[in-house]
């Protein structure tokens, strides 16, 4: 009985390692496709949802332990709705404010990096920013931030994660305007982490992304173009 528990115990370490090591992999693939290798950064942006979906119906995984809760979603709702709104409205307003005010150059530059046509409104465009978000919340908060919360405290795997979320969202540019752009970036990814981590819920992290982007949207609608 002692050695089969010590071969399981074994079997488990040897299976988090595999885990760890695919997880180092994808990061490491991110990074390099949007420092050094531009033309991958599309590539590397489905990669490691083809990933999540497949590694989880090959080790059976359950939606629930993925991140796909539905159970109390309600009361889940209820829990989080406050950081739900200020990161999907109160932020975005004070962005685009911040921006129009002190720091004009920043609002060119997210409108020139951001590969979605702002000036029309249209299905395909909410529809575009659905299906953004929800790929983003699987990669960034479902995979990575939920697999070095196994590694590292809680609070720390949301700032690592929002950094490489930023650093994904890096287009060329004035140093300064770069920074304070993936600055803000940084904050609304690390209130999304805070959300995952608050519901375990992608898709309560999801509802607050697609509602971050469409206030943007149409905030950039309304005050800018």
């Amino acid at each position: 009985m002692e050695i089969k528990t010590q071969e399981k115990a074994a079997a488990e370490v040897d299976f988090t390692k595999r885990e760890n090591i695919e997880l180092y992999i994808i990061i490491g693939l991110m990074i390099v496709s949007v420092l050094f290798i531009p033309v991958l950064k599309g590539i590397m942006a489905i990669a490691p949802i083809v990933y999540f979906l497949v590694e989880r119906k090959v080790r059976k995984r359950t939606k629930e332990e993925i991140g796909f809760r539905t159970a109390n979603f309600s009361e889940k709702m209820k829990k989080s709705w406050m950081l739900i709104l200020l990161v999907g409205i109160v932020m975005q307003l004070f962005y685009l404010f911040s921006y129009q005010n002190l720091f004009p150059q920043v609002l060119e530059h997210v409108l020139g990096r951001v590969p979605l046509d702002f000036s029309d409104l249209n299905p395909i465009l909410f529809l575009s920013i659905v299906l953004l978000a929800f790929g983003e919340e699987i990669v960034f908060r479902g995979l990575i931030q939920a697999r070095l919360s196994k590694l590292m405290p809680v609070w720390v795997a949301i700032l690592v994660t929002s950094l490489l979320f930023a650093v994904m969202h890096i287009a060329t540019g004035e140093t300064t305007v770069v920074m304070v752009d993936l600055m803000s970036v940084f904050i609304d990814s690390v209130l999304f982490g805070i959300i995952f981590a608050k519901t375990r819920s992608i898709y309560i992290a999801t509802l607050a992304h697609i509602l971050a982007n469409s206030v943007a949207l149409l905030s950039i609608y309304v005050f800018v173009l």
